[in-house]
């Protein structure tokens, strides 16, 4: 039997502890990708655990609306 209790991983990255550093950091950062988040966060972290923390803190990745107005006209009905 290993001595290690079920899924802990040995070689596991750093979880993020500060949840207020990292609100401030997704403030600053938060157009970049999961993972250029991962490379610019100070400790060395994966896109998961980015990904896991965006959602834990109730940040969506959703895209932004733009402020470029459709092009189409809409159907005239024949008179």
């Amino acid at each position: 039997m290993l001595s290690q209790s079920r899924g802990k991983h040995p070689n596991r990255t750093a979880l993020i502890r500060d949840w207020e550093k990292f609100r401030d950091f997704v403030k600053v950062y938060g157009d970049k990708t999961q993972t250029e988040m991962a490379q610019l966060w100070d400790e060395e972290i994966s896109q998961r655990t980015i990904s896991q923390a965006l959602r834990k803190i109730g940040n969506t990745r959703k895209k932004k609306h733009t402020g470029i107005a459709n092009g189409m006209k809409p159907n005239r009905q024949p008179s």
